[in-house]
């Protein structure tokens, strides 16, 4: 809807605060605190319910979050006074990558059949630092289907070599037979 707040415009504006007070790393720290604390579904319940007062969910959100930076808890504040709360696990993730655009990181997911040792892990780090030409830092998850190889997500783009697409690939090519080649006149 025009005129309805998004977790972007939220984001940006802490992200904005945050460099501009050269705090990105306290920010991000904080806000990662927060959704942590704040993702419990009870707690969540309660801040999203229109029949507790403000006053009760921002007593609890001092609370819980007594020793984040005040203008974190503020932003908060106007989330609950807003009835915007809600949008926090988005204006985290928005924040969060605006912080890694600006710090030249870029986060991926490396799905491989097996676990990969520190070795093979730092490997693949470094060759996904070098396609992505910025820093990236990995996170690793076990995915038994795709029987071996691995599937990297940086971003948008996605690198597939898991065994599982290139068995269907070799299948595909198989039943559907070789393209004809005609010659041109």
């Amino acid at each position: 809807m025009p005129g309805m707040p998004s977790a972007r415009r939220y984001a940006r504006a802490a992200f904005e605060i945050a460099s501009e007070r050269n705090a990105l790393s306290e920010w991000t720290s904080g806000l990662s605190l927060v959704g942590a604390r704040l993702a419990h579904k009870d707690i969540l319940v309660l801040l999203n319910a229109p029949q507790v007062p403000n006053g009760v969910k921002m007593k609890g959100i001092d609370t819980i979050l007594g020793e984040a930076d005040q203008l974190i808890r503020n932003m908060l504040y106007l989330l609950v006074e807003r009835d915007q709360i809600r949008l926090l696990p988005e204006i985290i993730a928005e924040f969060s990558h605006a912080a890694d655009e600006a710090r030249g990181i870029a986060r991926a997911q490396v799905t491989t059949a097996v676990p990969l040792d520190e070795r093979q892990s730092k490997l693949v780090q470094e060759k996904l630092s070098n396609l992505a030409g910025k820093d990236v830092v990995i996170s690793r998850v076990v995915d038994p289907s795709i029987l071996g190889g691995l599937v990297a997500r940086v971003g948008d783009s996605m690198l597939d070599g898991s065994t599982k697409t290139k068995l269907r690939d070799l299948h595909n090519k198989i039943t559907h037979g070789p393209v004809e080649v005609t010659e041109a006149a």
